[in-house]
């Protein structure tokens, strides 16, 4: 895993815990990370970030 996969991936985990404390914070319910998790994945907010990661990140050779 090169650099770059690194960096996507923590800030991945990084946006994935922000989820979860607004989960936590608006929900009625106990909500797990696990639940959290799921959610980032089948809602569209894998996809979501994956994009603005790539836009904000890609690197640009000539």
């Amino acid at each position: 895993m090169g650099y770059r996969d690194k960096d996507y991936f923590e800030s991945q985990l990084e946006a994935i815990q922000k989820l979860y404390q607004k989960l936590s914070e608006n929900g009625s319910d106990q909500v797990t990370i696990q639940d959290a998790i799921i959610t980032w994945f089948s809602d569209g907010y894998a996809e979501t970030f994956r994009n603005e990661y790539l836009k904000n990140n890609t690197l640009v050779t000539q």
